[in-house]
């Protein structure tokens, strides 16, 4: 008898699907964001520095790095640079794979939570 009940709920899930908009398609500037995000994750930067990188994210020619802050103080001061400096290299390849024959200043931010910032490297293609 439940399953009586669940058909009409079930039909008018259906129908309320197949009546919603299709999703907008990004914008050329949207998608170029979308793929070197997902290069980005690709680099699997929180599985590398596992305690330390939560998460990440691009905007323009910044990759902001979310970190553990008080991971980041604990680290040897070598350690922390050769991360950002690895980081900043891969990025570089990234947006200049998107980007041919642009020029910008790149940048890695190191962030807290609060999004202040703990450590940033720039370099120029």
């Amino acid at each position: 008898m439940s399953n009586f009940r669940l058909a009409p709920a079930a039909v008018l899930l259906v129908l309320a699907t197949a009546c919603a908009p299709p999703p907008k398609p990004l914008s050329p500037t949207q998608a170029i964001e979308a793929k070197e995000l997902a290069a980005v994750d690709a680099l699997h930067l929180r599985t590398k520095y596992k305690d330390i990188v939560m998460g990440d994210d691009v905007k323009g020619t910044t990759l902001v790095v979310y970190a553990d802050r008080n991971n980041v103080d604990s680290m040897d001061e070598q350690a922390e640079d050769a991360m950002v400096g690895d980081t900043l290299v891969r990025w570089k390849a990234i947006w200049s794979a998107n980007h041919p024959h642009k020029h910008a200043k790149l940048v890695v931010s190191v962030r807290d939570f609060y999004a202040s910032q703990i450590v940033a490297q720039s370099t120029q293609v």
